[in-house]
């Protein structure tokens, strides 16, 4: 993971959190603007379920679970 890659974000923002079965100790977050909340809950389990298996395919991959706290 590239350590120069980084976001500053400002404003009203609404945040989901999703815990997964297969790494129960690195929670999921995903984050909006308050205004746009409403795209984003109809998509939120699916997005959600894209990462977990992302993480799970790159663990499997790799060798190696993720290393970080949490995903945002």
């Amino acid at each position: 993971m590239s350590t120069y890659l980084f976001a500053i974000c400002a404003g009203p923002y609404e945040g989901f959190t999703y815990t997964t079965a297969a790494q129960p100790s690195v929670p999921l977050g995903l984050y909006s603007r308050r205004s746009y909340v409403k795209y984003l809950e109809p998509m939120k389990d699916t997005l959600f379920r894209w990462t977990e298996q992302g993480l799970q395919f790159y663990g499997d991959f790799f060798g190696c679970a993720y290393p970080f706290t949490k995903y945002d």
